[in-house]
């Protein structure tokens, strides 16, 4: 850490540069500005200096930065889709921490375009996967074999999304009503399938509002919330998951749905995901009503997989989304900063 005086001098030039920033702020934030910026982050101080490595989780990098830490690292989890760049003190504060961080951690393939428009520097970006432990997962399949797909009835499409497609940030929407309408599109040429939702969100009942208005009660199936085993089961029986359609990125749905070898099918950007892991997921990708409809129609064609999409998912995630590799790529950026090298 700087020293004192040092870290005194930091602080005031910091002070005016936010000052002189020529983004506009809204009267709540220019009067509470100063006082956060030399305050709130002081009683961390003393904590700090005990570590040799400070990690900030969405915008508390800005933490350890005002406290004169040079080994210091921005951890983004959605943070950079609209933060950084809303007229107000979290959207300054989360821009210059960013900017400013020795390392940066990016776990959501679809803020890529952000890190270019804040012009972070590409060196000290770190394309890391959320984290997440594969084994666990790999264990609980190979521990219940006979959890499978049933292979005569109906093909089984599991959607244990929130249900939240209306109001609110695009960070939390799901996109729930492009599979019902995906659904009805389906129903058309066949009904020879069921849907099944997890009871919850904030808009539970306008999903069973437009499930009604289109027909389609007779092929949905609400069940309550359940614990994570249960949930994992629901998935190995399931011809298919359907996540979100909304955020063209991988979510944890996905994860744990490709881990189990379960075909996936959800929103995704190909050419941003295979920047960011190095390979494109093989999901069955789908961003709109057509699309996710066109998805359903090959898995009732194919219930049983013999493509091996389900089989290529699972090793795509122990390839590139294993927590070795999470943990290697983290524990290379922390070597680099406690090397100086930035």
């Amino acid at each position: 850490m700087s020293d004192y005086e040092t870290r005194e001098k930091e602080i005031g030039q910091l002070l005016d540069e936010i000052k002189n920033d020529p983004v506009e702020l809204d009267g709540q934030s220019l009067r509470y500005r100063d006082e956060y910026i030399t305050q709130h982050p002081r009683p961390f101080a003393e904590i700090l200096s005990h570590y040799d490595i400070i990690q900030g989780y969405s915008i508390d990098g800005f933490i350890p930065m005002i406290n004169g830490v040079k080994n210091f690292c921005c951890y983004e989890h959605g943070t950079l889709r609209e933060i950084p760049f809303e007229n107000n003190l979290t959207g300054l504060i989360c821009r210059i921490s960013f900017q400013r961080a020795p390392a940066v951690f990016v776990t959501n393939s679809d803020v890529l375009p952000s890190v270019e428009r804040l012009g972070l520097k590409k060196d000290r970006v770190v394309y890391l996967p959320h984290a997440f432990d594969n084994h666990k997962l790999r264990a609980f399949r190979d521990a219940h074999p006979e959890l499978s797909p049933s292979t005569g009835g109906s093909v089984i499409f599991f959607s244990p999304s929130r249900h939240h497609w209306k109001r609110g940030n695009s960070s939390w929407l799901k996109g729930n009503d492009v599979i019902i309408r995906a659904a009805a599109e389906v129903a058309r040429q066949t009904r020879n399938f069921k849907l099944v939702f997890v009871e919850w969100g904030q808009e539970v009942a306008d999903s069973k509002d437009l499930i009604e208005e289109l027909g389609l009660s007779e092929l949905v199936e609400w069940i309550p919330t359940m614990s994570k085993r249960e949930l994992w089961q629901r998935y190995c029986v399931s011809h298919a998951v359907i996540d979100q359609f909304v955020v063209p990125a991988l979510g944890g749905v996905g994860f744990e749905a490709m881990a189990l070898g379960v075909r996936l099918i959800s929103a995704i950007d190909k050419q941003q995901t295979g920047l960011f892991f190095g390979q494109e997921p093989p999901l069955l990708a789908a961003g709109n009503v057509v699309e996710c409809a066109a998805r359903m129609r090959e898995v009732i064609q194919d219930p049983l997989d013999t493509r091996g999409c389900g089989e290529a998912a699972s090793q795509w995630m122990s390839t590139f989304h294993s927590a070795e590799r999470i943990v290697a790529l983290q524990c290379r950026a922390y070597s680099n900063l406690l090397a100086g090298q930035w």
